[in-house]
């Protein structure tokens, strides 16, 4: 191999190796990329295929299999015009993975097969041990529990870590066997097979034991935090809770003497779990705390890699700021007799909602502009602020009235809870009166419970700041057992994605321009919209429309850059998907991303001209999809406005037209959004808006209720 392209390449694999450790792995995907020349022009197919190789392995962990297939098909390609079976073996190793990715497993494992026959001579021992982990890992994926087919791929590559010398890269091969072997122990297939049980188990705290102690005499302290860590979550799950504890607190000295946050976190998490197992809650609640210390300086970096893997933010992550949640609720006395606890563990829930949405949009700005003062104990006067937490044993909700905050508990197995929440919101869907005994039990455990209050203080205006599952509901469309009626009947419903993302402040009643924009060519087509759009106008008096061919995207730039709009409706065919790449709004000539949005509205907001509203009219949010539905919560504050209007589902047509406009015409009076809203569907419900087409039945929520307001409700 030519010296200097070794020589390069070799530095840029330990800067990727570096970078990526620290979390910071779009560095290490620029550093590859400024490279790219580089190795296209050098006449050394061997370090084109290790460089095409490595590079392919970078994306395929970091979820872009699209890139990742493109670079290792080129390094495989340069590592068979290289004749050399060593760089032969290693990249067919990486491609192998590849395939087992997109569960090719015949592909994957003649890939491997390929990779061992390669690397028989001496010097070889470190690439054949992670080969015979990723066959291990394969058996998995495959599920071959057939005899011993599981267990023996483990047993194989633990004797081939064994013949390693001990250095890093061995611990490492050691604490990765473990992990696998974890998963595989805690599989449904296996925990009833004593025998596989037994080995293991074995298996697990002896190779992590040995990792350790090679870390910690090699003085490599990030690979012995892990290994220690491991282990003590390993006594956890066994219930050895001071060997785990001791363990644990090992993993945390080790992580601290080199700091590693993206790893310290975990462990600090460990030790809370652990102390709240053995009843010592002070000590619980100050390591759940330091957890979060921990992690709030480190999650953009979070942002920025894994997306959807390791670490992912609702395994390894959202857990943290639950389980401080959960201990502070714990010890609170209930009512109102506990109330700073009570806002500490709502301030708690908002620093996990404010990570939520910077792990949804992948921008730890998209929030910072967005930070308010919320109200510490009371609501304004005819509102109320219910903040339900879903916890695995009961739903917390902590609602804030004028008079103070208070803590209501129900009862209710999270997991069964969530089945009936999805349940009732695919029935809602499908035009039918089938979603009417969920929209009833759910009132009960939601409203019911805190309504007494409701009607003392004279409540009008409900402000929900939903978690979790309860983000794919309307709650407008929950039913009042006793006097059948819809809540939004007797309450107007506003949603927030976290209340200290909200605007408070009323707006300034002043005479806005409107943008008003819609395709209605497309498939199917909307053609309703170019109606919508001129009675808008007439309505609002004033505004501009871009309609189908103007609607591009030179034109909204454009429109934002040289006029300044209050209120701004899209009418058009476009989707929150489960990521920002699939979430988007159809213009005639592209497609507009939530970026492309934020981006445009940005020349306003920075003449200090805040968009009051923002309708999005058609488009949807992913059936059932928690993650789209935390994007479609967070678009008024990803879009810069102070309020918008946006669909769960997919919406007829001509209701969307209706509702639209309907809520406009009450918006020009000088009721607020809120209302304006609640007015608009009563009339669906009361039949004064019916449809032209006498087989649709207005009254029907699945065509009024899956529209929502989010954020400012003035």
């Amino acid at each position: 191999m030519n010296p200097e392209d070794f020589s390069y390449l070799q530095t840029l694999l330990c800067l990727c190796e570096n970078c990526q450790s620290l979390g910071h792995h779009q560095r290490a995907v620029s550093a590859f990329s400024q490279a790219i020349s580089f190795f296209e022009k050098s006449p050394d197919p061997g370090a084109k295929a290790l460089f095409f190789s490595s590079f392919g392995d970078l994306h395929l962990s970091l979820g872009n299999k699209k890139n990742a297939k493109t670079y290792l098909t080129q390094g495989t390609e340069q590592a068979r015009a290289s004749k050399n079976p060593l760089i032969l073996s290693a990249v067919l190793n990486n491609a192998a993975n590849l395939f087992a990715s997109d569960k090719d497993y015949e592909e994957a494992e003649a890939a491997y097969k390929e990779s061992l026959e390669g690397i028989e001579e001496e010097g070889t021992a470190e690439l054949k041990s992670k080969i015979f982990i990723n066959l291990a890992r394969l058996a998995f994926q495959r599920r071959a529990y057939q005899d011993t087919d599981i267990v023996k791929p483990v047993e194989n590559a633990k004797a081939q870590i064994e013949n390693l010398p001990d250095s890093s890269n061995k611990a490492w091969d050691f604490i990765s066997l473990s992990l696998l072997a974890l998963k595989i122990r805690n599989h449904p297939d296996i925990q009833n097979n004593l025998q596989y049980e037994h080995i293991l188990k074995g298996i697990i705290s002896e190779s992590l034991d040995k990792a350790g102690k090679i870390a910690e005499k090699g003085k490599d302290a990030r690979i012995a935090s892990l290994a220690f860590g491991y282990l003590g979550q390993f006594f956890e799950e066994e219930k050895q809770y001071e060997q785990a504890l001791n363990l644990t607190r090992k993993a945390i000295f080790f992580a601290e003497q080199q700091y590693c946050p993206e790893i310290l976190y975990l462990w600090q998490h460990q030790a809370g779990r652990l102390f709240k197992a053995s009843d010592e809650r002070d000590h619980a609640v100050e390591a759940y705390r330091n957890a979060i210390a921990t992690l709030n300086p480190i999650l953009k970096e979070f942002f920025r890699g894994y997306r959807g893997k390791t670490p992912s933010f609702y395994e390894n992550i959202k857990p943290v700021y639950l389980g401080l949640t959960e201990l502070l609720l714990d010890e609170t006395e209930g009512g109102i007799s506990d109330k700073n606890r009570l806002i500490r563990a709502r301030d708690t829930m908002e620093l996990l909602k404010t990570a939520e949405l910077e792990d949804f949009f992948q921008d730890e700005c998209v929030t910072a502009l967005k930070k308010n003062n919320m109200p510490d104990m009371t609501a304004p006067a005819h509102t109320a602020v219910i903040y339900p937490i879903s916890l695995p044993d009961r739903l917390e909700l902590l609602v804030t009235l004028p008079d103070g905050i208070r803590r209501i508990r129900v009862p209710i197995v999270s997991e069964v809870f969530r089945e009936e929440v999805k349940t009732f919101r695919e029935r809602l869907e499908d035009f039918s009166i089938r979603y009417k005994y969920f929209a009833k039990k759910l009132y009960e455990v939601l409203i019911g419970t805190v309504e007494s209050d409701l009607i003392r203080y004279k409540v009008d205006t409900l402000v929900i700041v939903p978690d979790d599952v309860l983000r794919l509901i309307p709650f407008s469309v929950l039913i009042n057992p006793e006097s059948n009626r819809f809540l939004i009947e007797d309450y107007a419903v506003v949603t927030v994605p976290a209340l200290s993302l909200s605007d408070y402040q009323s707006p300034v009643k002043k005479a806005g321009k409107s943008l008003l924009c819609g395709l209605s060519q497309g498939n199917p087509p909307l053609p309703y919209v170019p109606e919508e759009l001129k009675r808008i106008k007439e309505i609002t008096g004033q505004g501009k429309i871009l309609l189908n061919q103007d609607f591009t995207l030179a034109n909204l730039a454009e429109e934002f850059k040289n006029q300044v709009y209050s209120t701004v409706l899209i009418s058009t065919h476009g989707a929150f998907g489960a990521s920002p790449e699939d979430t988007y709004l159809m213009t005639s000539d592209s497609r507009m991303t939530m970026n492309d949005l934020e981006k445009f509205i940005r020349f306003g907001r920075f003449r200090e001209e805040q968009i009051e509203l923002l309708t999005l009219s058609a488009c949807r949010s992913a059936a059932g999809d928690e993650r789209a539905a935390s994007g479609l919560a967070g678009i008024a504050v990803k879009a810069g406005v102070r309020s918008a209007m946006a669909t769960l589902w997919n919406i007829d047509d001509e209701a969307a037209s209706l509702i639209v406009t309907e809520f406009h015409r009450q918006f020009v009076k000088g009721i607020s959004k809120a209302k304006s809203l609640q007015e608009a569907q009563k009339k669906f419900i009361y039949k004064e808006i019916v449809s032209q087409d006498k087989r649709k039945d207005f009254t029907c929520p699945a065509y009024w209720a899956q529209f929502l307001l989010i954020g400012n409700w003035l």
